[in-house]
């Protein structure tokens, strides 16, 4: 069996390194957030976060032990990751303690997040070369794009709480 092509190793990389950011971004946000929905929001995702991580980590071993991939990244000083690009973003952004403070602005880095990741996969889907790679591709891409209208949905509750309950609660006005 022959080793899998550098680029399922970088997509790899990359793609850890982003959910690690990711569920780093949740976890902050959730602990600082005073707000019972955001909290709970936020834990949500991180949860989420880390249960891909996971499987990305049983997925790696397998490849390795099948002698298909290289047991790790390698380094190369000139290439900064997606996520580490997005990060600084996220630090650029947020302070300690603003996380929920400022809702919104937690919600749009969030959001920006799931977009690169859903772009990422939709990037590595069209190169796909098994029915294997297209699966599991595909799996994480329905998660994320699960979580990003997750996060465009509570990003709306904090714009417009009295819009969501009415779209979202499926409240009427009485006599309406």
């Amino acid at each position: 069996m022959t080793r899998t092509d550098s680029r399922i190793r970088d997509f790899l990389c990359d793609f850890v390194d982003l959910k690690k950011r990711k569920a780093e971004l949740y976890a902050k946000a959730a602990q600082e957030c005073e707000d019972q929905v955001g909290r709970e929001a936020f834990d949500l995702l991180k949860g989420e976060e880390q249960s891909a991580l996971e499987r990305l980590q049983r997925l790696e071993s397998i490849l390795v032990a099948e002698n298909r991939l290289d047991p790790s990244c390698a380094y190369n000083p000139e290439r900064v990751s997606i996520a580490e690009k997005l990060i600084s973003k996220a630090k650029e952004q947020l302070s300690a303690g603003e996380a929920c403070t400022k809702h919104i602005e937690a919600l749009d880095l969030g959001i920006e997040l799931e977009r690169q990741a859903v772009a990422m996969l939709e990037k590595f889907l069209k190169v796909a070369e098994s029915r294997e790679e297209e699966e599991i591709l595909s799996r994480f891409l329905e998660e994320d794009r699960e979580h990003l209208r997750a996060l465009e949905d509570l990003k709306f509750y904090y714009s417009n709480p009295e819009a969501w309950f009415m779209e979202k609660g499926r409240t009427g006005l009485d006599g309406a």
